[in-house]
C-alpha cells in the first residue's frame, strides 16, 4: 500500500499530495471567534466559527466541544475531524424549509481548472427525523443571500449535487461525499445546503417528524490536475483508455494480460480487476466522484499508471 500511495503522490500532483492547500478556510469548524455561550448555543450561532456565515434568515448552528458538557455542545470524539461541526436543517415538507452556510474561499478559482471537493455528512437525530440524501455545493463570484421569509429555499442550481436518491440513514457514522469541480472562473464564495425543493428531495420518514438535519465536517477543496490526452508517459503504450473522464463504465483496451488496481488519492484501493487481452468494460457507477489513479501491472511486474476522473 505504501508503494501505491507514493505512486499516487508522484503521478497525481508531482509529490505534493500531502501539501495541497485546502481553499476552504476553517473547513473543520475548529477556529472560533469565541466559544459560544450556553444561552446562544443554538438559534443560528454558526458565526462563532471563524469565516462562516448564514446567507439566509434561517438558523444554522455551530456545535463544538469547547463548552462540553453544558448546553448543546458536543462530546469530544463526535466530530469527524477535530472539535467542531456545523448543524443545519436540510428538509421539511412544510414550505421548503432550508438552512445554508457560506464561507469565502482563500483565493478565487481559476477558469477551466479542476478542483477536488469533499465533505463529511452525518444525519442528526435519525430516530426522530426523516432520512434524506440531497446536498449541494454552490460556488459563486459574490455572496448569495435571501433574508425574506422564514428559512427560504435558495432556488439556484449548484455546480455539485449529491445523488438525492442515496439516503443518509445512520447517525453513528460519517458519510463521505466527494466530487470534481471544473471552475468557470473567479468563484470566491462557497455555499452548502439542500438546493432541491421538497418535491425533488427523496426522503424516508423514519421518525415522528417529516423534517431532516445534517451535521457537516471536514469541508475540503483542493486544486487538481486533469491531464490532456496522451500527456502521461506510459512504459506500456499497449494500454489505452477510451477516456480519462468516466461516468458509468471504464473502457480499457490492453495488448497483454494485466492487473488493474484503482486507487483513490489517499492510497486506498477501491477496485481490483484482472484484465485479459482486448477490450474490457468495468462498471464504476458505484464509486464516488473524484480523482483516482489506475495502476496497471503486467505479468512480468512492469507497471504503468493513468489518472481517472469519475464524474456523474
Amino acid at each position: 500500500m505504501k508503494y501505491f500511495a507514493t505512486l499516487i503522490c508522484l503521478v497525481l500532483i508531482a509529490g505534493k499530495c500531502l501539501a495541497q492547500v485546502n481553499l476552504v478556510p476553517n473547513g473543520s469548524f475548529e477556529e472560533l471567534d469565541t466559544c459560544p455561550p450556553i444561552f446562544n448555543c443554538g438559534g443560528g450561532n454558526i458565526f462563532y466559527a471563524t469565516g462562516w456565515f448564514n446567507p439566509t434568515s434561517c438558523t444554522p448552528d455551530l456545535r463544538h466541544t469547547c463548552g462540553y458538557p453544558g448546553g448543546c455542545f458536543i462530546e469530544p470524539g463526535f466530530p469527524y475531524d477535530g472539535e467542531g461541526v456545523a448543524a443545519m436543517g436540510v428538509f421539511s415538507v412544510d414550505g421548503d424549509y432550508r438552512e445554508y452556510v457560506s464561507i469565502g474561499l482563500l483565493e478565487p478559482l481559476t477558469a477551466d481548472s479542476a478542483y477536488q471537493f469533499s465533505i463529511q455528512i452525518r444525519l442528526a437525530y435519525p430516530e426522530l427525523l426523516s432520512h434524506v440524501g440531497s446536498y449541494g455545493a454552490y460556488f459563486s463570484t459574490d455572496t448569495v443571500s435571501d433574508y425574506i421569509g422564514n428559512c427560504p429555499f435558495l432556488d439556484i442550481e449548484p455546480q455539485l449535487q449529491r445523488n438525492p436518491d442515496s439516503l443518509i440513514e445512520g447517525s453513528d457514522e460519517w458519510v463521505l461525499w466527494q466530487d470534481t469541480l471544473i471552475a468557470s472562473g473567479n468563484e470566491k464564495i462557497l455555499t452548502l445546503g439542500n438546493f432541491l425543493n421538497d418535491s425533488e428531495t427523496a426522503h424516508f420518514q423514519h421518525g415522528s417528524k417529516a423534517t431532516s438535519a445534517f451535521y457537516i465536517d471536514d469541508v475540503v477543496l483542493i486544486p487538481i490536475t486533469i491531464p490532456k490526452p496522451n500527456s502521461v508517459s506510459e512504459p506500456q503504450p499497449n494500454i489505452k483508455l477510451t477516456s480519462e473522464l468516466v461516468s458509468e463504465q471504464l473502457e480499457i483496451t490492453t495488448a497483454k494480460p494485466v492487473q488493474l488496481h484503482l486507487m483513490d488519492i489517499s492510497g486506498r484501493m477501491v477496485l481490483f480487476e484482472q484484465l485479459h487481452i482486448g477490450r474490457s468494460s468495468i462498471n464504476v457507477s458505484s464509486i464516488p466522484n473524484g480523482m483516482y489513479v489506475a495502476v496497471f501491472t503486467s505479468e512480468n511486474g512492469q507497471t504503468t499508471s493513468r489518472k481517472i476522473v469519475k464524474v456523474n
